[in-house]
């Protein structure tokens, strides 16, 4: 990544997590109403340095949660998403509405579309 390549490598990754973390930060000041709780997902929610430093980092009222505190599977939750969204989109059904992501309407994800040999069997 272009301003990590001249650090050693545990420079760069304390970089990485501060850029993490400040990237979080700065999302949370655009919300309207500012969250009470972050619920963290994916592999980065095992590296304790990142959950301390995010932890430090955070306003005193903030909740920081394991996704699993919640019973979530947070190994899997970002790959489930990502299934339900396909699902959705593969029946037509809507994954964008107007109150979450600004959309004029309900919208689904788009079309799938399947590849053809330059012979024209498919694959």
């Amino acid at each position: 990544m272009a301003g990590v390549e001249g650090l050693g490598f545990e420079d760069g990754l304390a970089t990485l997590c501060e850029f993490t973390i400040e990237s979080l930060l700065l999302a949370i000041r655009t919300l309207e109403i500012a969250p009470k709780a972050i619920i963290l997902a994916g592999g980065g929610r095992q590296n304790t340095h990142l959950v301390n430093r995010m932890r430090a980092k955070l306003d005193a009222g903030v909740q920081l949660y394991q996704s699993e505190d919640l019973g979530w599977r947070g190994g899997a939750i970002e790959a489930e998403a990502f299934a339900y969204v396909a699902v959705r989109s593969q029946r037509g059904l809507p994954i964008s509405y107007p109150g979450t992501t600004g959309v004029p309407r309900p919208l689904t994800g788009g079309k799938l579309n399947t590849p053809s040999a330059p012979d024209g069997s498919g694959f």
